[in-house]
């Protein structure tokens, strides 16, 4: 069983260029070499990294970089043929990288960014976290460091924050030598050894942190290919990522204590559940046909580029994403169907959604089983990252044959008939899975509480 191709994390941070993937369930930088001041940074990142960009990517910038900026390089990466998933603040990704976002109680973490905008500035940033949400709570910066600079920058942070040294859970630096060695020793003086992270080095600590985010935002509606369909057509494996072989698979047929093996071996939720938010029309059949036109006109996009590239590649392109803005899917749906989609993930405790994805699987023919740079979707059942996920049926599923999302709970397995317009609300401890693609194309759109990874 082989695995789908991860996101892409890239740092570009002191004049090298930083990518990390999470491939067999373990974060692996992949480059951490000098960027070559004659070529462009993308092309440079294109030469090293064909098949891993097929995933996406995840791009890290510093904490203080301005909205203009981040739009810049998401346009320039977008217009290079990069499927942009995210651009992140190298502070948070740090965080992450040490397991911060795992902590439920309320936190309070310190970060050092050194380096990263320019080679003598360092910026301390104060994080708040809270549920697994991260918030820039404050930030100061010094530039030319020296100990007295840097020791007023990182009080001016803490006093603009409102928290003191003793408030502090963990204090770590990520950046290049020698500022990042020397904020190190600061913030040792000031927290102490015992709260201070240093096990990752800090030069990687941003893109294995954004790796790890990259691979839960890639963790949507995986598509999973069974050997033995049967005769429904919509057994999964009942395996994850790494497991390697082909795994039992489950029918409708299935004992419940089989299901509930199955439950526990990917720690679901017993008493988790899923409900249909609507039936059909969710959203007006107009906003439908724009959105899956959107998605016919990315895909042939990628598949056209991915022609200039390489002009043995056979077939088409079998999974496509996108990552939207509120405002932008608006401007595609209408404010009308927009009102419904925010109603339908509400509606059971007022928890709002920060992210919208857009994803289009169409069946993969024989002569691209092989191919790395197509989505096989060779996931079993799983729980999701995201806390919450709003699933919009843009097609029908007689439209398409597979495909067939499926939940197993305490009272057997479910597999909710969705005509278009159709869409299922669950959190993320149900146990799930979607069958494989045999013939057509499945269009969905994705709302989601992804908590943090924001």
């Amino acid at each position: 069983m082989s695995s789908p191709i991860s996101p892409l994390a890239v740092t570009t941070f002191g004049g090298r260029l930083v990518t990390a993937a999470v491939s067999d369930g373990t974060v692996k930088i992949r480059h951490n070499q000098q960027i070559n001041p004659n070529q462009n940074p993308i092309d440079q990142l294109k030469d090293r990294e064909t098949t891993y960009l097929a995933g996406g990517v995840v791009l890290v910038e510093s904490t203080v970089a301005t909205d203009q900026e981040r739009q810049t390089i998401r346009d320039t990466a977008t217009k290079e043929g990069m499927r942009v998933l995210r651009i992140m603040n190298s502070s948070i990704a740090a965080a992450i990288s040490y397991g911060m976002d795992d902590l439920l109680e309320e936190t309070t973490i310190i970060v050092a960014e050194c380096g990263l905008e320019n080679d003598s500035t360092t910026t301390f940033v104060v994080l708040s976290l809270d549920e697994g949400i991260f918030d820039v709570a404050a930030t100061a910066s010094c530039f030319g460091y020296t100990d007295e600079k840097a020791s007023t920058a990182l009080q001016k942070a803490l006093q603009k924050a409102g928290k003191s040294t003793e408030d502090i859970y963990a204090a770590m630096v990520c950046g290049y030598k020698p500022y990042s060695s020397n904020a190190a020793t600061l913030l040792k003086s000031q927290f102490g050894t015992e709260r201070f992270r240093s096990s990752i080095d800090s030069s990687v600590v941003a893109a294995y942190g954004a790796a790890v985010t990259a691979s839960r935002l890639g963790d949507i509606g995986h598509f999973v290919a069974a050997k033995d369909a049967g005769d429904s057509g919509i057994f999964l494996c009942a395996g994850g990522v790494g497991e390697g072989s082909a795994l039992k698979a489950v029918g409708h047929t299935t004992s419940q204590e089989t299901i509930n093996n199955l439950i526990e071996a990917v720690g679901a939720d017993s008493d988790a559940h899923f409900e249909v938010a609507a039936k059909q029309d969710l959203i007006s059949a107009a906003a439908r046909a724009a959105l899956m036109q959107r998605l016919d006109v990315l895909a042939a996009t990628e598949q056209q580029r991915m022609t200039d590239n390489d002009s043995t590649a056979c077939g088409g392109v079998h999974d496509v994403q996108e990552v939207l803005t509120d405002e932008h899917l608006t401007d595609l749906i209408g404010e009308e169907s927009m009102a419904s989609l925010r109603r339908a993930f509400v509606a059971r405790d007022g928890r709002q959604h920060n992210m919208v994805k857009l994803r289009r699987v169409e069946a993969m023919p024989a002569c691209q089983s092989y191919c790395s740079n197509n989505s096989s979707g060779l996931i079993g059942w799983h729980t999701d990252f995201a806390r919450r996920t709003l699933q919009v049926a843009l097609n029908s599923d007689d439209e398409y044959e597979g495909g067939r999302l499926m939940y197993a709970t305490m009272n057997g397995l479910h597999i909710p008939q969705r005509q278009a317009g159709c869409a299922t609300l669950h959190e993320s401890s149900i146990a799930h899975g979607v069958s494989e693609m045999t013939a057509g194309c499945r269009y969905g759109l994705f709302l989601l509480d992804t908590g943090y990874m924001t």
